[in-house]
């Protein structure tokens, strides 16, 4: 009996307070009215700093959490891919319990009774559906103004491109740029949550179904895209979403799995120290080996740079003050990056592999690869005088140009201008593959060889020689 009564008090064998409350109770010396207020200051301070146990009785979420939780702790190497589990739920628990969803517990008669049975209770749970409903429908206002991001396009490409604006997923609108709010849990789940309804529902309306972005009965399809995304963003949960990639779609998210594994046993703070030191470019990644070396200062300066499509690298978000936790970028005006956002489609940078041969095996005495220095030249490439820029600079001004239908027909066709600045990067590519090739004469080598391969293959001839000699390094 007194072990019960403990443990309806929380409290566990082997600690002090559960030691005395059985002597205690042994010698029915004690006050359940002290226990209670114990209890309830517990309670407090583990919401208040997201550690409440993952009891089953807490709803599904916490339920559901609770059996993963069970599942890692016997299989501890589960923990490189799920290293937290309470915390994020707690956080996400904190959110539930806030907004309109929340209201759906009135509907369940123990809740029901609770409620109205304790004043207390009462106060508590429509306070916090009230304030949280209040602030999501304002926060919602806010992103449909631009002042607060969310996710943006699902295609990497795109979200690419609207990043070379200055534009940032998960941020916050300044004077000068945008500072990213992820770190701010649990309160960045209620501005994510309002910026992707209002993106999933512009993304109704760029569809050419306003009808359905107006309708009210689309908030709730919208909430739950929204939910879904903003959850799956954050950063406590990449290791899962990594795990659920590599299942669906091995050969992708194989590898990502492994890399992102292998990079996880370098500490975050040393990561983070890079763009101190100076190394503020992103790094192009193909293997474990070079995952783990893209995140050591020093080390990360010997692999290629990451580049777009038109061959400008990318860099880290700032970071403010040394170690900030809150990344922010500046906004841009180059009119090349706007207008090929205003297009809306995620432009690919060209495939590594070129005639059979793997450009990124092949390193000049800079210990530059092949594949990154045809991406580097594409953009130093001239073509009658004028590089990409420029050329795409003169295309977006013409008059021919400007006639032509920004948005596509879903399903149909794409959008004109798309084959329009297609063109002119694949001149401009072609030209910076022949220059690329002057450069590394044992990839214009294997080059030859793999176009004589497919046009021996083309008439019906034997291929196994020079198959030999294209294998050979």
């Amino acid at each position: 009996e007194a072990a019960q009564a403990a443990q309806a008090r929380g409290l566990m064998p082997g600690g002090d307070d559960y030691d005395q409350f059985i002597a205690a109770y042994a010698q029915r010396n004690w006050d359940p009215n002290v226990g209670r207020l114990a209890q309830q200051a517990r309670d407090a301070a583990r919401q208040s700093t997201f550690t409440t146990p993952l009891s089953k009785n807490r709803g599904v979420l916490v339920s559901v959490s609770s059996g993963v939780n069970d599942i890692i702790n016997n299989h501890p190497m589960l923990r490189f891919a799920v290293p937290f589990v309470r915390t994020p739920t707690n956080l996400l628990k904190f959110y539930l319990d806030r907004s309109p969803l929340a209201l759906k517990d009135l509907m369940k008669k123990d809740v029901f009774n609770a409620l109205k049975g304790d004043e207390a209770m009462r106060q508590d749970f429509f306070g916090r559906t009230a304030t949280g409903a209040m602030g999501f429908f304002g926060l919602y206002n806010l992103a449909a103004s631009g002042y607060i991001t969310g996710g943006g396009p699902r295609n990497k490409h795109e979200r690419e491109l609207k990043m070379k604006t200055g534009w940032q997923p998960y941020s916050i609108k300044t004077e000068d740029g945008w500072v990213s709010y992820r770190r701010l849990d649990p309160f960045a789940t209620f501005l994510g949550l309002a910026a992707d309804v209002n993106e999933t529902l512009q993304a109704a309306v760029a569809a050419n179904d306003q009808q359905a972005a107006d309708d009210i009965m689309n908030i709730v399809p919208a909430i739950t895209i929204a939910a879904g995304k903003n959850v799956a963003s954050k950063s406590y949960l990449t290791g899962l979403t990594r795990i659920f990639g590599a299942v669906s779609d091995p050969e992708r998210g194989g590898p990502s799995l492994l890399q992102q594994l292998g990079g996880s046993f370098v500490p975050s703070v040393v990561h983070q120290s890079q763009t101190a030191f100076g190394d503020e470019d992103l790094r192009s990644i193909n293997s474990v080996l070079e995952a783990i070396q893209a995140r050591i200062p020093g080390l990360s300066e010997d692999l290629d740079p990451r580049r777009n499509f038109l061959g400008d690298v990318q860099q880290h978000p700032g970071q403010g003050e040394f170690f900030s936790p809150f990344t922010y970028t500046e906004t841009s005006n180059t009119r090349i990056y706007s207008e090929l956002e205003k297009v809306g489609h995620g432009f690919l940078p060209p495939r590594s592999t070129k005639n059979g041969v793997d450009l990124h095996q092949f390193k000049n005495n800079k210990g530059q690869s092949a594949y990154d220095r045809w991406l580097e030249l594409q953009g130093e490439t001239r073509i009658y005088g004028r590089t990409l820029e420029q050329e795409l600079t003169r295309l977006f001004n013409s008059a021919q140009y400007k006639r032509l239908p920004e948005e596509a027909i879903e399903g149909l066709d794409r959008s004109p201008r798309v084959s329009a600045i297609n063109r002119v990067l694949s001149k401009y590519r072609a030209k910076a593959f022949e220059q690329m090739l002057r450069e590394f004469p044992e990839v214009n080598r294997k080059s030859e060889i793999g176009q004589l391969i497919r046009q021996n293959r083309r008439m019906g001839r034997d291929v196994s020689q020079l198959l030999s000699l294209l294998e050979d390094q």
